[in-house]
């Protein structure tokens, strides 16, 4: 499925980013307090702007 060309919508842990589906670790996944997903990873994000910050 990585690859492959989409619309709107893949299915499973891809997503549809840039008109192709993309492998998505970050889609479940529940990080820490002060901590934002990337790469399927949970990393640190103190002393970096954050847009969106649930509280």
């Amino acid at each position: 499925m990585e690859g492959l060309p989409c619309v709107a919508e893949c299915s499973g842990p891809y997503s549809c980013i840039d008109g192709r589906c993309r492998r998505n670790d970050c889609e479940r996944r529940v990080c820490q307090l002060g901590e934002a997903c990337e790469g399927g990873q949970c990393q640190r994000v103190a002393g970096r702007f954050c847009t969106w910050a649930p509280r």
